[in-house]
């Protein structure tokens, strides 16, 4: 992510000092990067997905830590989750330390990574669940496309403000950065 950052900033300069167009600067390799934005850069349903995936992970993740150490008989003060206007999520389980520094080093490992065994483990179902709705482009139909947020200078009734572009010429956009690709040669 800093490599592509740095490598933007760097393309960003030479387009300005060259007085490249945009189409010129993604040619010479910038790579768009855009916050998640619902029903701008992603659809609104994609974004609650987006969001109930991170709170499903964070919440995975605390509660193998607490399975281990109860597995292990290591007391356990206190555990919760939080959330901050969809911007900050966490969670915590608070293990006894001192009881947990007495075991032996193979169950302070185990207690240690399991929450990091758990996100494993979620990256695997999460590219199965993404192979799947690549079998199936009926499964993901609804979350496909990248919405219209502006039109300029257009008389055609074909692009309006609001509008998704699902497909172009048989290939599906999934995202602001496919579009970029399927228009960009």
């Amino acid at each position: 992510m800093l490599y592509l950052m740095v490598r933007n900033l760097v393309l960003m300069v030479i387009a300005v000092t060259h007085k490249l167009s945009p189409i010129e600067t993604v040619e010479r390799g910038f790579t768009p990067l855009a916050p998640l934005i619902p029903g701008v850069t992603i659809s609104l349903y994609t974004f609650i997905y987006v969001i109930v995936a991170i709170g499903l992970g964070i919440l995975l993740h605390e509660m193998a830590h607490g399975a281990v150490s109860s597995r292990f008989n290591v007391k356990i003060k206190s555990g919760g989750a939080f959330a901050l206007l969809f911007l900050a999520f966490g969670g915590f389980v608070e293990i006894d330390e001192e009881e947990l520094r007495s075991r032996s080093l193979a169950v302070r490992l185990a207690v240690y990574s399991s929450g990091v065994f758990m996100n494993i483990v979620l990256a695997y179902i999460a590219v199965a669940l993404v192979g799947l709705a690549l079998l199936s482009p009926q499964l993901t139909q609804g979350l496909l496309g990248t919405t219209i947020v502006y039109v300029v200078n257009s008389t055609d009734a074909a692009f309006k403000t609001g509008y998704v572009i699902t497909a172009i010429n048989g290939h599906p956009i999934a995202s602001v950065y496919s579009l970029i690709s399927t228009l960009v040669p």
